[in-house]
């Protein structure tokens, strides 16, 4: 039986690292590649599939704290901290290097086969350029930070104006369609806005599908062939990406994304992320999200109790 702890911290890990109900990395490959994350592309840092590498790169990053006068995080956040954040962000995705590795994703192979490694390159962009600036305020430069900024921005949001919840329900869902318009060259996104009963219906239906039993069957099988130790969360994380594009959204005939109305293959999935996005801070679709994907890692056989540790560990200041 899953604790509706569990759920909730599911839930926060999947706005934060997941995504749209798209998961990410362990922590130690997602760190990985937010040191890279940065890096324009050049020729020597693809494969010949082209591929982007990882390249470490907290070697020529520069903090802005040092040993002698080390900064830690704001104990709260507040509006200017979470529009500054955004805003500089953006910048780096809209105006900076994140702009010419969005674009550089646009070469590589394109089709459902490929969704998955696309959207993971996609996802190093931008968390990559969200640690980059979370670092400034004096949060590590991990998923740990990461979490722990996600965790203070809901504490946040659930207590702030209806201004403010507007203004980033906006700014991040415009950032957002930019971030997948670039990468994957679909256009008019803004056309798949729908309203709050919308998307809780669309996410009800995504979470019903995702629980189906030949879903979690499907997902502990090809982790007990595929990925069988405890410590193979990387390639447990990539039976759930691939089995959540090919088995959940773009499975059968019509397709999932097609009975929702985003139309068939690629783009129609793409397509329904961006509106699933539109209200992703909706308590009752995180509820929904939360739950499906705590079902789901946990028939991948990741330490879902582990998960919340980090989480929980997140949100310590140091002393």
């Amino acid at each position: 039986m899953i604790s509706s702890k569990s759920v909730s911290a599911i839930s926060t890990f999947a706005r934060s690292s997941y995504f749209n109900c798209i998961p990410s990395f362990s922590t130690a490959s997602l760190n990985d590649s937010l040191r890279c994350s940065l890096l324009p592309p050049t020729p020597d840092r693809t494969t010949r599939s082209g591929r982007l590498v990882v390249v470490p790169i907290l070697s020529c990053t520069r903090h802005f704290s040092t040993p002698s006068a080390p900064i830690h995080p704001p104990s709260d956040l507040n509006e200017e901290i979470i529009s500054s954040v955004h805003s500089s962000t953006e910048m780096i995705i809209r105006y900076g290097v994140g702009k010419s590795r969005l674009a550089s994703i646009q070469q590589l192979e394109k089709g459902v086969n490929n969704i998955v490694p696309r959207w993971q390159s996609m996802m190093e962009v931008f968390l990559g350029a969200q640690v980059h600036v979370l670092i400034g305020l004096g949060y590590s430069a991990d998923e740990r930070g990461l979490s722990a900024y996600q965790q203070q921005l809901s504490v946040l949001l659930q207590t702030a104006s209806p201004a403010v919840q507007e203004y980033h329900r906006t700014a991040s869902r415009d950032l957002w369609r930019y971030i997948v318009r670039t990468a994957f060259e679909v256009e008019d996104i803004h056309k798949e806005e729908r309203s709050i009963q919308d998307a809780r219906d669309m996410m009800f239906k995504v979470s019903s599908a995702i629980g189906e039993p030949r879903i979690l069957e499907e997902v502990a099988r090809r982790c007990a062939n595929e990925a069988p130790g405890k410590d193979d969360i990387q390639k447990k994380h990539n039976v759930v990406q691939e089995v959540l594009v090919k088995d959940v959204y773009l499975y059968g005939s019509p397709t999932l994304v097609s009975t929702l109305g985003f139309g068939e293959g690629e783009e129609g999935y793409v397509r329904l992320q961006c509106s699933l996005a539109e209200h992703q801070n909706d308590p009752l679709i995180q509820q929904y999200m939360g739950t499906a994907m705590s079902r789901l890692l946990y028939a991948a056989g990741v330490d879902m109790p582990g998960m919340m540790k980090v989480n929980d560990g997140a949100t310590e200041r140091p002393s």
